[in-house]
């Protein structure tokens, strides 16, 4: 670590990485004596493995919220199937907002 004259600290990546590992180092025993005293259970947690199970309770609820207004999205609809090159191109350089879109036949 260094220091300017202005009383500044220049610390390096280097010394950031050991911090780091430093903390981790201290984090992890600490935590794992915790779970040990108080015999607790440990589990990951994956969310394609509860999907399944809460999937259709969370579209009957958001579902009713978006038809009612309470929830709000926007999309960003090209018209026509010649655009989407110009579409797809956009969404890469980010000029869309929300979900990009592009309509290649009227609304049924």
């Amino acid at each position: 670590m260094r220091m300017d004259r202005c009383g500044r600290q220049d610390v390096s990546v280097r010394t950031l990485k050991k911090i780091v590992e430093l903390r981790r180092a201290w984090v992890y025993p600490a935590t794992m004596r915790e779970v040990l005293s108080k015999s607790l259970t440990l589990r990951g947690y994956i969310n394609h493995e509860f999907a399944a199970e809460h999937y259709p309770a969370f579209l009957r609820t958001v579902g009713a919220a978006v038809a009612d207004g309470r929830i709000r999205y926007r999309e960003d609809i090209t018209e026509g199937f010649e655009n989407a090159p110009a579409a797809f191109i956009g969404m890469l350089q980010g000029r869309n907002f929300g979900k990009a879109l592009v309509r290649v036949a009227p609304s049924a």
